[in-house]
Parts: C-alpha cells; structure tokens; sequence
C-alpha cells in the first residue's frame, strides 16, 4: 500500500483541502478522488476540482541532480 496526498481546490471560493490516504494503486487514488469531489459538491454546492495527487512514498536522492 502507497500513501497519496490527494488536494482538492474550490475555484469560486479559493478553498482548498488536502486528505492523506493510502491506496493501492494511483487508479485507485483517481477514482477515491472522483468520488470526493461529489462529497465535496454535495455538502458545500460550489464546483471542486481535483488540483493534485501526489505519491507519498516517492523518494528524492538530494544530493543529486534531478536531470
């Protein structure tokens, strides 16, 4: 199980949400996604988009360079 940071943002009113959660696959972190921004429709009525998905468990060598 990888854990995503999935970041949800309200154009209309600025907002932004962040949920931590561990999936199994990225689709599986796409379709949990999906279906929160219907939550997120739903409870507040303003329109949400998805504005990132990133994989926690990825792991950067800082001490070299990235290219």
């Amino acid at each position: 199980m990888r854990n995503y940071q999935i970041v949800f943002n309200c154009p209309k009113t600025k907002e932004t949400k962040i949920i931590n959660k561990g999936h199994y696959s990225f689709a599986r972190a796409t379709s949990f996604s999906s279906v929160e921004v219907r939550k997120l429709w739903e409870q507040t009525g303003e329109k949400w988009l998805v504005a990132a998905i990133y994989d926690m468990s990825f792991k950067f060598k800082v001490n070299e360079a990235l290219s």
